[in-house]
This record gives structure tokens, C-alpha cells and sequence, in this order.
């Protein structure tokens, strides 16, 4: 078996209200895949930085999934010659699209 590890590494930047993250990923491929994410403090709302830092590392790493599998579809295209779109509700791999079963047999 091999074990591969990769690292993220999150870049917070306050200003004012507003917090921007941003995710980067780290791993033997060429290339580091980033990703971005924001929020803004609503007035009216007490100011928790923790909040936003989370909120925003949230977004951001929702981005750097999302421009993954991006990455891995391109990579399917080049070897299949088709077009392929990856999403987040894809079943796992090795695993049936069916879903579980009841316990109940006939």
C-alpha cells in the first residue's frame, strides 16, 4: 500500500468586516489548487473573528474542492476522450449508486 500525504494551507486576512481565506493545497502534483473564500459581518451582528475565520476557511475549502474536481474531470477527459463533470453528491468510489438496503429479504 502506498500512503500519500498532503497538506492545506489556510492564509486568513482580516479587514474591517470583511474576512477572506484562502486555501492551498500542497501534494506532489504540479501546481498548488486554491481556493477562496469571504464573508462580511453584518452590522447588526457582535464581532466574533473566530466566526468569520471559520465561516471563510469554509467557503474557501468548499472552493478548493470544487476546483479538484475540476482538475480530476479534466484529467478523465484526457484519458477517456469524453466529457465527464465530477460533483460532490457522486457516490464513492467502489461503492454501488444503489441505495442501502432495508434489511428486508424477497
Amino acid at each position: 500500500m502506498q500512503v500519500k500525504t498532503w497538506h492545506v494551507e489556510i492564509f486568513i486576512y482580516e479587514d474591517d468586516d470583511t474576512t477572506t481565506a484562502r486555501a492551498v493545497l500542497h501534494s506532489s502534483a504540479p501546481g498548488h489548487p486554491e481556493g477562496i473564500g469571504r464573508t462580511r459581518r453584518s452590522p447588526d451582528d457582535a464581532s466574533v473573528p473566530e466566526i468569520g475565520d471559520e465561516v471563510a476557511t469554509a467557503r474557501a475549502l468548499h472552493h478548493l474542492a470544487d476546483t479538484l474536481l475540476g482538475v480530476a474531470s479534466e484529467d478523465i477527459e484526457a484519458i477517456e476522450h469524453r466529457s465527464v463533470h465530477l460533483t460532490h453528491d457522486d457516490p464513492p468510489l467502489g461503492r454501488s449508486a444503489r441505495p442501502a438496503s432495508s434489511g428486508r429479504h424477497g
